[in-house]
């Protein structure tokens, strides 16, 4: 949970950041660390809502520190049209994150 909120409230500090991320003409990247925290279903399920349900565009989002169990129900944004990878290490995220492969 500690992750999530701080990735999150790093995004809210930045009212550039606030404005890019809601307008839904630009596509985007996302990279969310759970490592080493404690995620509900509730929670993941929350997660997915919240990016199944914005009007942004989504290119590549990465999970970082993600069990098994939670990797069937983030990969429901694959549904979306969105790739979704997994790591175990932030710096790999990133560079997949930001690495171009076309659809």
């Amino acid at each position: 949970y500690d992750g999530f909120r701080t990735y999150f409230s790093s995004i809210h500090r930045s009212e550039s950041s606030i404005r890019a991320f809601s307008r839904p003409s630009v596509s985007a990247f996302m990279i969310i660390d759970l490592d080493e925290t404690d995620i509900t279903d509730r929670i993941a399920d929350t997660i997915v809502t919240a990016i199944m349900e914005t009007e942004k565009i989504f290119r590549k989002i990465a999970f970082v520190g993600v069990d098994k169990h939670l990797r069937r129900t983030f990969d429901r944004i694959k549904s979306k049209g969105i790739m979704v990878g997994y790591f175990s290490d932030y710096e790999k995220a990133k560079e997949w994150s930001f690495t171009y492969r076309p659809y």
